[in-house]
């Protein structure tokens, strides 16, 4: 093995070590710099704008399920305190989640947590 093949797997193994830890401090840090982050966002949308407009118009193009069941949905209202309808969960439902593109009009509504789960398999937002 080379010696960065060698590096690679140290830093590999030592952050998957430490993954949980990683993960928690750098969502307490987005937290805490949300005022940053949006500035360093707006900036590079500035910089960015025509590959941005791009990438998202591509996306579209190559995802017209989802594009046509997000415009068709559009007018479904979350009604204030309507609560998540995962079980077991009794968060503000402030999301709509599509579990067929196919049926536009059938949503779900679900916490940023539990939508979040639904697409990403276990991702956890630290409040």
């Amino acid at each position: 093995m080379n010696p960065i093949e060698t590096k690679r797997e140290y830093d590999r193994k030592r952050y998957l070590d430490k993954k949980e830890f990683l993960l928690k401090q750098h969502a307490e840090w987005k937290r805490d710099n949300k005022g940053k982050i949006s500035q360093q966002s707006k900036k590079y949308m500035k910089k960015n704008r025509i590959r941005e407009n791009k990438r998202i118009s591509d996306w579209r193009k190559d995802h017209p399920k989802v594009q046509n069941a997000y415009n068709k949905s559009r007018g479904i209202i979350i009604q204030k305190g309507t609560i998540c309808e995962t079980r077991d969960c009794n968060e503000l439902a402030l999301e709509k989640h599509h579990p067929d593109y196919d049926h536009p009009k059938s949503v779900e509504f679900l916490c940023k947590n539990c939508h979040l789960n639904k697409h990403g398999g276990g991702l956890k937002l630290i409040q």
